[in-house]
């Protein structure tokens, strides 16, 4: 294992005894090292930013800088193995100094965000894959993202509070500035509103929420994925939902939004939405939901059970594809499911109910019994074949 890896994970707490006697040995090679590894625990940025979550993959990152450096340097400098340590150091500087730098200077790309979304793989110590926890990473107004481990509340002035902690933009008071929440794979997160409204938002989502102050309006833009509302009566207050496809306009109530693979459906619970698009608008009553379909609503008696299972903690496949439900299992547990072309040609549909708090060895077994499909997990792969 290269030192910066060890020094990653003796950051973290994570070193093994051999990690921690590479760790020494490295720290007694040069007075410099030990500096420098001072000065990254003592940074708070880079343990936040860097290690949380592994959302940033440090060898990717240190292969595109070096190209940058590479790029610009005009002449051939050759390293001798005796060198190698004093080269680490130079590496994890300029790497904690050039992120540092661009982190404050410019806002996430579009593909940063997406790769945010992908999340990670969660096990246990004997490899088990495990169920999403609670976590999401919060995007401020100038790039910087914040790992949230917990629920949270939105404060009147658009702040952000999490436990006993604050977190403030620097556009506070912008109107057209916003937070973006980015719930990853194998993550689920739930936010309260100053109002009272309560949200929970699934796995793989991403949601943009205002940082102004509310006057007139609420309102929240779904990017991608799915959210359960219970939205709160606040003075004359409206509450908006936006998405990339339609508006859902809110006077107290409960309902849910996906706007998974392009759809747009909306399921109401309790109280009044209406939904527009600029095209076509409708009104939702309890118990109904509607479809966008080809820029026209499509009402149609709900099945609640089935579209809140995921906010219930529960796999409800009912009459589902092996597309679909490898989409669920991809989304809750980080993985990637391969479906083998004989499969992915059948037609059928599959049924079953499980709750979602247990390991991924339960949903193949479960899988495997609802299909007669053969069901194996390789690694980080979930693979579906006759």
């Amino acid at each position: 294992m290269s030192i910066k890896d060890v020094i990653v994970k003796y950051i973290k707490g994570d070193c093994s005894l051999a990690e921690k006697e590479q760790l020494d040995i490295w720290l007694a090679q040069n007075k410099k090292n030990q500096d420098l590894l001072d000065s990254l625990m003592n940074s708070k940025s880079f343990e936040q930013d860097i290690i949380n979550y592994n959302l940033f993959d440090i060898e990717e990152a240190w292969t595109k800088l070096a190209a940058k450096i590479n790029q610009k340097e005009k002449k051939v400098i050759r390293f001798y193995p005796h060198h190698w340590f004093y080269v680490a150091s130079i590496i994890l500087v300029l790497f904690s100094i050039s992120f540092l730098y661009l982190k404050y200077t410019s806002t996430l790309k579009e593909e940063t965000l997406v790769q945010l979304s992908e999340g990670k793989v969660l096990k246990d110590s004997s490899g088990e894959i495990l169920p999403a926890t609670s976590g999401a990473i919060l995007v401020k107004s100038n790039g910087q993202k914040v790992t949230l481990e917990d629920s949270f509340n939105i404060e009147m002035d658009g702040s952000v509070v999490v436990n006993d902690s604050k977190i403030s933009d620097e556009e506070l008071n912008n109107e057209s500035s916003y937070y973006e929440l980015i719930v990853p794979k194998a993550k689920v997160i739930q936010f309260t509103m100053f109002d009272g409204t309560k949200v929970w938002v699934n796995a793989n989502s991403r949601l943009k929420i205002p940082t102004a102050s509310f006057k007139n309006e609420r309102r929240i833009t779904i990017l991608s994925g799915e959210a359960y509302f219970e939205v709160a009566k606040y003075q004359n207050s409206k509450f908006f939902v936006q998405c990339d496809k339609g508006t859902i306009e809110v006077l107290g109530t409960k309902f849910n939004v996906n706007t998974s693979k392009n759809n747009f459906k909306t399921t109401l619970v309790e109280g009044s939405v209406k939904l527009s698009n600029g095209h076509d608008e409708e009104i939702l009553t309890p118990n109904s939901a509607a479809l966008l379909l080809d820029n026209k609503f499509k009402v149609f008696k709900a099945n609640v059970y089935a579209d809140l299972a995921w906010k219930n903690n529960i796999f409800y496949f009912n009459n589902l594809s092996i597309q679909r439900i490898a989409k669920q299992i991809e989304d809750w547990y980080g993985v990637k499911v391969h479906i083998s072309s004989g499969v992915a040609e059948y037609t059928s549909t599959y049924s079953g109910e499980l709750r979602r708090d247990v390991p991924l060895t339960e949903v193949r077994k479960m899988l495997e019994f609802i299909s007669g499909l053969e069901v194996r997990i390789d690694g980080d792969n979930l693979n579906i074949n006759k």
